[in-house]
């Protein structure tokens, strides 16, 4: 109420088939955004984003806001949490975008030296490798090293990244290409911008349902091609068997890195399979020993049988 006034404030929107296809095959990962809206009544669009078996993006909820803060984000993400059956917030996995870390880095540790440290930092999937890029940056930069002191490494660097989600991504772009994609939608009013927003998730679970059913391999086509062009690097590295199912791979004279792969397991000492769900380049050497199917090595959640599951829930039409 503005005075005796009822005026429009705010509206949230999740469906059903959207959160059930989310608990049915998307990782616990969610990544959260807002962009702005330039219709009748201007405010922000608060998203809620996951990511689907072929590392595409899966719209799970959005709210039309007055104004992006910390009450009207509390107040979207109490909605989520019901819709998503959310009791154990420990499972899942929140987006914190590097690239925003970075712009804020940057503003005092310019420089193209210390950029390219901080990348490396954020993409060393060991702790060795952390430890090691970080002592570079404090022999180049104690400033630049004591910037990161309160912030702690579990929230940007895979060093420190649980490996539940079988995600490795270090940006927000699953977001940003929903507020790219609903573009069209953004300076309707509201009714129409949320049906318009209705309708394109409709027929995209529809269109994907489709195009999944003639997928020929057991991955999606993103995953397939992680899988291609990491293999491009199997040659650099030769594997020696120990078990049945476990492996010491070694790298060739210019590339001396010794790891142990263990297909029971599904892990690598590098710790890339276990962040991603696909298998490293280590992993594809050894599998390629076995002469099996590297697709077979993925995680269940990047299956073409769990894609389908995600987009079998529909979105019903709405008369009238």
């Amino acid at each position: 109420m503005d005075g005796q006034v009822r005026s429009f404030q705010r509206m949230y929107m999740c469906f059903k088939a959207q959160k059930d296809g989310w608990n049915a095959g998307c990782r616990p990962l969610i990544c959260l955004d807002g962009c702005h809206i330039k219709g009748h009544h201007p405010g922000q669009l608060l998203t809620a984003v996951g990511i689907d078996a072929n590392n595409g993006m899966y719209p799970i909820a959005y709210a039309l806001v007055e104004i992006e803060d910390q009450a009207t984000w509390i107040w979207f993400l109490e909605y989520l949490k019901g819709d998503l059956g959310i009791e154990n917030s420990k499972r899942l996995v929140f987006m914190n975008c590097v690239w925003h870390l970075y712009n804020n880095f940057k503003g005092k540790n310019p420089g193209e030296g210390l950029k390219q440290l901080m990348w490396n930092t954020t993409r060393s999937s060991t702790e060795t490798w952390y430890k090691k890029h970080m002592d570079d940056l404090k022999m180049l930069s104690p400033d630049a090293f004591n910037w990161f002191h309160d912030k702690p490494p579990r929230h940007w660097s895979r060093a420190f990244f649980v490996d539940d989600s079988k995600c490795d991504i270090l940006l927000n772009n699953l977001c940003e290409s929903f507020n790219h994609a609903i573009l069209p939608c953004r300076d309707k009013s509201v009714l129409t911008m949320f049906e318009k927003l209705r309708m394109d998730m409709m027929v995209r679970n529809a269109n994907i349902r489709v195009s999944c059913e003639q997928w020929k391999g057991v991955v999606g086509p993103r995953i397939k091609k992680i899988i291609v062009k990491t293999a491009e690097r199997v040659t650099q590295y030769k594997a020696h068997r120990r078990t049945e199912y476990s492996y010491q791979v070694t790298g060739t004279w210019e590339n001396g890195s010794k790891h142990a792969v263990d297909f029971g397991l599904h892990t690598c000492t590098c710790r890339r399979w276990q962040l991603s769900g696909i298998p490293c380049v280590h992993a594809l050497c050894a599998i390629r020993f076995k002469k099996h199917d590297p697709d077979l090595y993925c995680d269940d959640y990047l299956m073409a049988s769990t894609y389908l599951q995600t987009y079998t829930p529909a979105i019903s039409p709405i008369a009238g």
